[in-house]
Order: C-alpha cells, then structure tokens, then sequence
C-alpha cells in the first residue's frame, strides 16, 4: 500500500477505484497488489461527502440554554447546541454543522476568520440579541483539504445498498476494514467506525486463535527498573475467552516469538 500523487477531481471517476469527487491535492491511498474488483465494485457504488463544522464558544449564553439544535429559516447553517447537551459542562459552545454544497470550501471563504464571521451573523439574524457577543474561540474544519481522509462521512448513492457496506468490512488476506462506511448499524458515525473496528479486532484475534495453538498463553513482557515482567492481560470481550481461566493449574509462562509476514 502506498501513497500516490491525486489526479484532478475531474479524472478521479476514471483514474482512481475511490469514488471522491474532492481533490485535496495530497495524495490518493493506492494498494499493490490492487484490491480485488468485488472491493472496487463496492467502493465505487458508494458515495463520499462533506459535513464541515464550526465550533463556536461564548462567555454569555444568548440563545436558548435548554435548546438541543437550532434552525435557521433559508440558511445552509444549522447548529447543535453542545452547552444543553453536555448539561453545561461544554458552557457557552455551539457547533455549526454546513452540508454540501455550502460546506466544500465554505463558498469561496478562505480565511476561517471570515467563514467564522458569516456563521455568527447567521446566529445575530436569527437571534437578535440587543448586542451581539463576541466569539472567543473557534475552530473550523476543512475536511476536504485533509491529507488523510478528503471527505467526513459516506452514503448510499444510487444504486448502492446496504450490502456494499457489508462487501467493504470483507478482508483481503492478513488486511481488516474498519470504517463508519462498513457499519450497516452505525452508517455515518462515529460509533459505526469504533464498532466496526472492535470487530475487525476480534477477526484478527480468531485467525490468531487457528494460527497459532496456545498463544494465549504467551506472556508479552517488557522488563521494569526492577527487572520484573509487565502482564498484558487478553480483552475480556474476546467470544473465546469464556473459559475459566481461574481455575486453571498455574503455569510457567513462556514468550514466543511470531514471524508474521504481512505484505
């Protein structure tokens, strides 16, 4: 797997299996041996967008405190109010959420300074505070232009489906997919990304479990400024890891050295 120079957004359809429509400039992921063609297939069914964000935080709570979201009629800007999520203990915060096509590139706005501007005339007009309070701090993201992801979440386009998800979390010899993209629970977010991954884990640990008889009894140690041994202990979540281990007659543990070979 290597990294490779991006083509033009207009080329990317033909040129690259990930079906991005967002040239960052940075550089496309690229796998040598190539992905077999059920992979490409599913990728390039699938979608990709961007749902940029601003966070904004204010010393004065000017909208309404208990509100979880607030609207704005006839804007591309809607805002999650995390100050009545969070129960007050993110005070003061609000996070603009832009969709396509507003959010590639915040229309035109460069400068995250004025794109901060805009969003809180958004909230002056929809507000009308008697004086607006100022903003003091913010954060504005660019997910687009990131070197390593050039999109923020994926969707079903026409003439994809559910099962593509599923074709994507398939691996590829040693090489697990995780992703918000391969959750068919999860699409979209961030708990489909983790869920996916703890899965992928586990696979990992079953293939382990038919490799290599006897590995969970290897100890990984490292020694301390005692010259002691550090225990790791197995994920408690592991499905094989049922058995009562307690119980078991203690043992002299051995380290064993694995040559994995991963291409």
């Amino acid at each position: 797997m290597e990294e490779t120079s991006a083509p033009s957004s207009t080329s990317l359809a033909e040129s690259h299996p990930c079906p991005r429509v967002f040239d960052s400039g940075m550089g496309c992921v690229s796998f040598h041996p190539p992905l077999p063609s059920w992979k490409r297939d599913a990728i390039s069914r699938l979608g990709v967008g961007v749902e940029n964000k601003v966070v904004l935080r204010f010393d004065e709570i000017f909208w309404p405190a208990n509100a979880h979201y607030l609207y704005a009629a006839g804007s591309n800007i809607r805002f999650v109010n995390l100050h009545a999520i969070t129960s007050g203990k993110c005070h003061g915060v609000l996070v603009a959420h832009a969709a396509p096509p507003h959010s590639i590139g915040w229309g035109g706005q460069t400068s995250d300074d004025d794109v901060v501007a805009s969003v809180c005339e958004v909230l002056r007009t929809m507000l009308k505070p008697k004086k607006m309070p100022k903003c003091v701090d913010a954060i504005v993201t660019r997910w687009e232009q990131d070197a390593y992801a050039s999109m923020s979440y994926t969707y079903l386009a026409v003439n994809s489906s559910m099962r593509d998800c599923e074709t994507l979390r398939r691996p590829c010899g040693d090489v697990h997919f995780a992703g918000e993209a391969m959750s068919t629970e999860g699409f979209q977010c961030v708990q489909g990304a983790y869920e996916t991954g703890v899965a992928a884990a586990r696979e990992i640990l079953d293939e382990w479990d038919d490799k290599y008889s006897g590995w969970r009894d290897v100890i990984l140690s490292s020694a301390d400024e005692e010259g002691g041994e550090m225990d790791i202990d197995l994920p408690s979540w592991h499905p094989k890891k049922s058995r009562d281990t307690a119980s078991r007659r203690p043992r002299r543990r051995r380290r064993l050295d694995l040559d994995l070979d991963v291409d």
